[in-house]
């Protein structure tokens, strides 16, 4: 078969054509959706292993919005976004097929009943916003999976900011409860102004390239990483750990992890109960004292497995059009 007939028929609405920003929103940083790339000569196109780009909306499957939500709806600028979404000129009629991604950090999208893939999501959310996992950095997305032992050096490790509580919860309940834990911990330069500010100082290039290598040197030597909520309920680090195939530590709280119905979470990650933050060092000693060896390296490589499965640019997407073109499958 044509893969060509395997893609499916998609309208990309253009900025400037179909949608205009307000002078407002102008000025905030730019994202495109996660289902967008830049073609050769700079043109913005439908993600193309997923997507073939059509120029009638009639002949469309599905209708994509250019512009990642994040930004916006982190900035307190959902509802406009959702009004510039609603006035899209093939939205009537058609709310489900229309893609929107949203990569903020905090469960609160716009108020629209599009098919919304969006990184923070709750239980108890809008039934149209669907979990999807974070995009990978350059530098994470760099660096291949190893599965030399030898280099482990680390029970558990950390290295990022504060910029939740929870995390520095975590950090102190290890310390002070499971000493017997080879631990790497590095907060960078962040300033916590109260119990969910942070103030994030800004780095030179150099140093942003230092602390970059030191986060995926903690990848390669850790069997266990700390995955705790940032400012919303997720981490980007959690998919960082599944691509380099190791253990992620995670909070239970209310948010949902994507693909829930096809993924065994529990064969591969170590998960902290809510009540349990406090104490969180015995938890977790209790956890690896109870692993041998030989499971916590079968974990990692579940972990690297499930990513590679499910998790890469191309899966992940063609996963995410599944949920909505064939509900009864997610």
């Amino acid at each position: 078969m044509n893969k060509d007939l395997q893609r499916i028929p998609c309208f990309l609405y253009e900025e400037g054509v179909h949608f205009a920003l307000p002078p407002a929103l102008k000025g905030l940083r730019r994202v495109y959706s996660r289902f967008v790339l830049r073609s050769e000569d700079r043109r913005l196109i439908p993600e193309p292993t997923t997507f073939r780009a059509v120029n009638r909306p009639e002949d469309a499957q599905v209708f994509l919005f250019p512009l990642d939500l994040g930004v916006y709806t982190d900035s307190g600028a959902a509802t406009d976004m959702g009004r510039i979404v609603g006035d899209l000129p093939y939205f009537a009629g058609r709310e489900r097929r229309h893609i929107c991604s949203d990569a903020g950090d905090r469960p609160t999208t716009i108020p629209q009943p599009a098919s919304i893939f969006a990184t923070s999501v709750l239980r108890n959310g809008p039934r149209n916003v669907i979990p999807t996992a974070y995009v990978l950095p350059e530098h994470s997305r760099a660096q291949e999976a190893s599965f030399d032992w030898r280099a482990i050096r680390y029970d558990v490790s950390f290295v990022g900011n504060a910029t939740h509580p929870v995390r520095r919860a975590l950090i102190t309940s290890i310390r002070r409860e499971a000493p017997q834990l080879r631990l790497l911990v590095d907060f960078d330069t962040s300033v916590v102004t109260g119990d969910t500010v942070c103030r994030h100082l800004p780095q030179s290039p150099e140093e942003q390239q230092r602390r970059q290598a030191m986060f995926c040197r903690s990848l390669r030597t850790s069997y266990c990483v700390l995955c705790p909520p940032g400012l919303g309920p997720q981490s980007i680090r959690f998919y960082e750990t599944l691509h380099a195939g190791r253990i992620p530590v995670l909070i239970d709280n209310d948010s949902v992890l994507p693909l829930e119905k096809n993924i065994d979470y529990k064969a591969f990650c170590c998960r902290i109960p809510r009540t349990h933050v406090a104490h969180a060092g015995q938890f977790l000693a209790s956890w690896l004292a109870g692993q041998t060896r030989a499971a916590l390296r079968e974990r990692c490589i579940l972990a690297c497995r499930t990513w590679n499965t499910w998790f890469s640019d191309a899966r992940h997407n063609a996963a995410l059009m599944r949920i909505i073109l064939q509900p009864g499958e997610a």
